[in-house]
């Protein structure tokens, strides 16, 4: 298998992903962090938060279902940017 190949094209910690509600075509920008470098008003989000655990492996143009208190939302991954080194993010 070929780590680089799954890095550069999946999602994982670092990666700023653009995603798009899928009913209402609302589209996000986050990046994935470590849970101490976490703050919305930037749009990175905890590794740990349900988005987060919904998006982390998966690649562009999959649909993701997360779960929230008003129900379920799908998410559909527009395009991933990975990061370039650990400060990028922090």
């Amino acid at each position: 298998m070929n780590i680089d190949a799954l890095i550069e094209d999946a999602v994982g910690i670092g990666s700023t992903v653009t995603v798009r509600d899928v009913e209402t075509n609302e589209v996000e920008v986050y990046t994935l962090v470590p849970p101490n470098r976490a703050d919305i008003s930037l749009n990175r989000i905890s590794s740990l938060t349900p988005v987060a655990h919904a998006l982390y492996g998966r690649r562009v143009g999959e649909i993701v279902e997360v779960s929230a208190p008003a129900g379920a939302i799908h998410l559909q991954i527009v395009s991933i940017r990975c990061p370039v080194d650990e400060g990028e993010y922090g």
